[in-house]
């Protein structure tokens, strides 16, 4: 973890001083609240994220739990995008966003 942690923070240097937009979230909290399964149950994950109409790869080859969690935080990013999404935690610590409803 402390690897994946220095390569995140690494990245979200880079994409802040591009000024692109970076939120921070959790894709076991958002699949929870959409009512799909986790990563523990790939196929099960993979059938409740194509609730999003999602297209490309997802639908063509076999992928793996953590490229649906990918996924998971991109459709997480797009719902903030457009106003919905759930803002938790204190400015100051940092926030996390996730999405409340399916799109």
């Amino acid at each position: 973890m402390r690897t994946l942690t220095i390569r995140g923070t690494k990245i979200w240097d880079w994409l802040a001083r591009e000024r692109i937009p970076v939120v921070e979230t959790y894709p076991g909290g958002a699949q929870d609240i959409w009512g799909i399964p986790r990563q523990k149950d790939p196929a099960g994950l993979k059938k409740g994220l194509k609730k999003f109409r999602l297209e490309g790869d997802i639908k063509r080859r076999k992928i793996s739990c953590h490229e649906l969690d990918a996924i998971t935080c991109a459709i997480v990013a797009q719902e903030h995008h457009t106003g919905r999404s759930l803002i938790l935690g204190d400015p100051d610590e940092g926030l996390m966003i996730l999405s409340w409803r399916i799109s």
